[in-house]
């Protein structure tokens, strides 16, 4: 990761003038910008989300977020600084958004309940039921491990 990145012709482009040529839609500018940035941002999300699959998303969101708002950034001398809270910000409402999925109270879980009383499994009952598929002689092998006392 850069300053910035030589273009052709020996052309130094910083991450702002990217980010400025990015809000007047250089394609290019956004590509290369996205090289010199991706790792570091990459690592910052993934330090966050602690999950490939999440940090590859909101990996995502954060470019796309970083292309459609380029032409409303403000030049502060630390373009990976607003990269970065971009994608705090996204990894938070996407925390917010799977605690708001996971919180469900027990009164709305009460009225909707149906279903009907299971008995307890017994370790002889879960082995018959797990067994059944097996032959008779490895079923009688593993019964035997599994219920016979170990001698002292």
């Amino acid at each position: 990761m850069g300053a910035g990145l030589v273009l052709e012709g020996g052309r130094w482009m910083t991450q702002e003038e990217m980010i400025e040529a990015m809000g007047d839609g250089d394609m290019e500018a956004f590509h290369l910008f996205y090289q010199d940035t991706a790792r570091p941002v990459y690592s910052f999300i993934l330090s966050l989300t602690r999950n490939p699959q999440e940090a590859e998303d909101v990996m995502q969101d954060t470019y796309l977020t970083v292309w459609t708002k380029a032409g409303s950034y403000v030049p502060q001398g630390k373009p990976l600084a607003w990269v970065f809270t971009i994608a705090r910000n996204l990894c938070y409402m996407r925390f917010r958004e799977q605690k708001m999925k996971a919180d469900v109270a027990l009164e709305d879980l009460a009225e909707k309940e149906e279903g009907e009383y299971c008995a307890p499994w017994s370790r002889l009952r879960t082995a018959r039921c797990c067994l059944t598929p097996w032959a008779e002689s490895a079923a009688r092998s593993v019964r035997l491990c599994s219920f016979t006392r170990p001698r002292a």
